[in-house]
């Protein structure tokens, strides 16, 4: 990535990829099996130098443990230090946001999390939500962050906090008083033909 105002971006890298990648489904002929996955064509290096072989280990494809463990790491943990702030409270997952002075911020990412949603099917005369999440929705940012994040251990059941002192509203307070209304505006946004990342919440 080349430099901003001489300002060098800061590298980060995980190799975990779709456990897909490793299926033997490459290779077949007339008298043999696939032998090999689009993962050893990454580690192979007889036409590549050894210094671009890429190693990928897999992740956990599951939806369901992947969406409740990034649940678990965006939720307010009462027992958790921000890390920042040193105040108690705080989620386990952050992300550095972009701005023009720092263009390097994860911004595609905090768009695609936010854009998800499950796909809707028609029963009877009412729609309902189905399991899987809608393939139509932008999803690259999204997947390459929650194969991170479902690599970390399980946080477990959140454990209770304390009321507010009176005249406060927690900020899970307050999202969780305004989740219908978001939910509705974006699917009025869907009606009206806006989808994935078109839709501004």
């Amino acid at each position: 990535m080349d430099s901003f105002n001489g300002a060098v971006p800061p590298r980060y890298y995980s190799n975990l990829a779709d456990p897909t990648m490793f299926r033997l489904e490459r290779g077949r002929t007339l008298t043999s099996k696939p032998s090999w996955s689009v993962s050893d064509e990454y580690l192979d290096t007889r036409l590549m130098p050894r210094e671009t072989a890429i190693s990928w280990a897999p992740s956990q494809n599951d939806e369901e443990v992947t969406i409740s463990r990034m649940k678990e790491y965006l939720r307010i943990d009462p027992n958790h230090r921000h890390p920042v702030t040193g105040k108690m409270g705080a989620p386990h997952l952050y992300f550095v946001v972009k701005t023009p002075e720092y263009p390097f911020g994860c911004n595609m990412v905090i768009k695609e999390i936010g854009a998800q949603q499950r796909e809707k099917a028609k029963v009877a005369d009412r729609e309902v939500w189905l399991d899987q999440r809608d393939e139509h929705v932008v999803d690259h940012s999204y997947d390459a962050e929650k194969y991170f994040v479902v690599s970390r251990p399980a946080l477990g059941p959140m454990i209770p906090m304390p009321a507010p002192a009176a005249g406060e509203l927690r900020l899970s307070d307050y999202e969780a008083a305004t989740n219908f209304s978001r939910q509705r505006k974006r699917l009025m946004a869907r009606r009206e033909g806006v989808t994935g990342l078109d839709y501004v919440h």
